[in-house]
C-alpha cells in the first residue's frame, strides 16, 4: 500500500513540474508576443518573396531585427493560423516590433508601395536605371 501512494506523490509532484513549465512557458511565450519591443532604433525594409514560409519568414525578421524572437513568431503563427495569411511584397518594419503588430502588417498586406514617374521617350535602358535607382 505504501509503494502505491509513493508512486501517487510521485506523480502529483511531475505534474505539478509540468504545469509550472508550461506556466512559464506561457507567460514567456505572452511576454514576447504583447510587450517586448526591443530596440527601436529606426525603420527597416524587408522583401518577403512569394511562397515563403512563416519559418523563413520569421528568420528573416529576426535577422533585420525587426522581431526578437522567430520561434515566438512561427509559434504565434500555429496558434493563430494566420501562417497561409501572410502577404509577399515589400514592407517597412519599425526595429522592436512586436510579433502580434508584425503578423498583422504582413497579413494585412501593408507593404510599402514605392511610386517612379518615367518621363516620355526614355530607352528601356534608362527607365532600367530609374527603376534601379528606385
Amino acid at each position: 500500500m505504501k509503494e502505491i501512494s509513493f508512486i501517487k506523490d510521485k506523480r502529483k509532484y511531475l505534474h505539478g513540474v509540468v504545469l509550472a513549465f508550461a506556466a512559464l512557458a506561457a507567460g514567456l511565450f505572452l511576454y514576447f508576443y504583447f510587450f517586448y519591443h526591443g530596440q527601436a532604433d529606426g525603420t527597416v525594409m524587408v522583401e518577403i518573396p512569394k511562397n515563403a514560409t512563416g519559418r523563413e519568414i520569421g528568420e528573416m525578421l529576426e535577422k533585420k531585427g525587426v522581431i526578437r524572437s522567430a520561434a515566438v513568431f512561427r509559434a504565434m503563427l500555429l496558434a493563430t493560423g494566420n501562417g497561409k495569411a501572410l502577404k509577399s511584397g515589400y514592407y517597412t518594419f519599425r526595429r522592436g516590433s512586436t510579433v502580434a503588430e508584425t503578423i498583422a502588417d504582413l497579413k494585412n498586406g501593408k507593404e510599402e508601395v514605392v511610386k517612379i514617374t518615367v518621363p516620355e521617350g526614355f530607352t528601356a535602358v534608362q527607365i532600367a536605371d530609374v527603376l534601379q535607382k528606385a
